[in-house]
């Protein structure tokens, strides 16, 4: 009996400047993988992550994201796999979507949730630390009682 010959993986790369940040492998003309080659918190993309990079890390869109994206404006890709195109885009209005709430509850919910816990804190107890835990306790409340609101049926993130 003869071996079946395994699929030949094409690989492509998806370039900013003249600087590789990721690939997608193609087989049998449909996208099966996409990889970035830096982490999402090197938003310089010089290999090291420093602590300014690190401390701002959760605002962008992800380094998976932006590579599906290069990769879906490649004309002969958005062609072969329909289907990736679309899903790329998905991936991009996910990610910024949620990027959106956050900025929301920071602008508009935030200071006022925090300002309110503190004087039901005072009121409650006198010791510091208690009203400290007390405060982030019902921020952390507060927070997931907005993005329930937001988003109904999605699962809580653990």
């Amino acid at each position: 009996m003869a071996e079946k010959e395994a699929p030949k993986i094409r690989w492509e790369l998806a370039w900013i400047g003249r600087k590789p940040v990721g690939a997608a492998a193609i087989v049998d003309k449909k996208v099966v993988a996409v990889v970035a080659f830096y982490d999402d918190a090197d938003a310089n993309r010089d290999g090291k992550v420093s602590t300014g990079e690190w401390l701002v890390s959760g605002w962008g869109t992800g380094e998976l994201v932006t590579v599906a994206n290069i990769l879906a404006t490649n004309p002969d890709l958005a062609e072969m796999d329909s289907e990736f195109f679309k899903n790329a885009r998905q991936m991009f209005v996910r990610k910024a979507g949620g990027l959106v709430l956050e900025g929301i509850y920071a602008v508009y919910f935030s200071r006022g949730v925090g300002m309110g816990a503190s004087s039901i804190a005072k009121v409650c107890t006198k010791n510091v630390i208690a009203q400290f835990a007390l405060r982030k306790g019902t921020e952390k409340l507060a927070k997931e009682a907005f993005e329930a609101a937001v988003n109904p049926g999605m699962k809580k993130k653990k």
